[in-house]
């Protein structure tokens, strides 16, 4: 699937995305980033981005991941997510993973084999100077579809 079909799924799948404007990107180096511009709609109290905003930021790339692997028939669904918030995030944000080519063949390898495949993923939430104000690590379940 190309990005922007993926991204438009995951927007009308989960609509709070088109609302906080997030914009994605990958290609076929295996990095996968999601955007968010800082606006008053994504702030909190303290005029930094709201904890819950990031958490989101983190958690959607395990799906955009696994709907840019091409695996038909199967559906992601989330585990566990933990994120460490490590400075006030005062900018726009980018999340980014890494889940290469290898990463998939191994996915479909053990679906094939099992009907069943779990991974984690190392998020890093960084602000427009590159500086990192969160990291997340999220354990993911792809299942058969019903």
């Amino acid at each position: 699937m190309k990005p922007e079909v993926i991204e438009q799924l995951c927007k009308n799948s989960v609509p709070l995305f088109e609302f906080l404007n997030v914009s994605f990107e990958f290609n076929n180096d295996g990095v996968f980033r999601c955007h968010v511009p800082k606006e008053r709609k994504v702030s909190n109290h303290l005029g930094s981005v709201y904890a819950g905003v990031q958490w989101s930021l983190a958690e959607v790339l395990g799906g955009i991941v696994f709907l840019s692997s091409g695996i038909n028939g199967y559906v992601p669904i989330l585990k566990s997510m933990n994120i460490n918030f490590i400075k006030p995030a005062l900018t726009d944000l980018v999340s980014e993973v890494c889940f290469t080519s290898d990463d998939v063949d191994t996915m479909q390898k053990l679906l094939d084999i099992d009907g069943r495949y779990d991974f984690e993923l190392e998020s890093k939430i960084k602000d427009i100077n590159g500086n990192v104000v969160a990291t997340g690590h999220a354990v993911y379940a792809i299942r058969k579809m019903r």
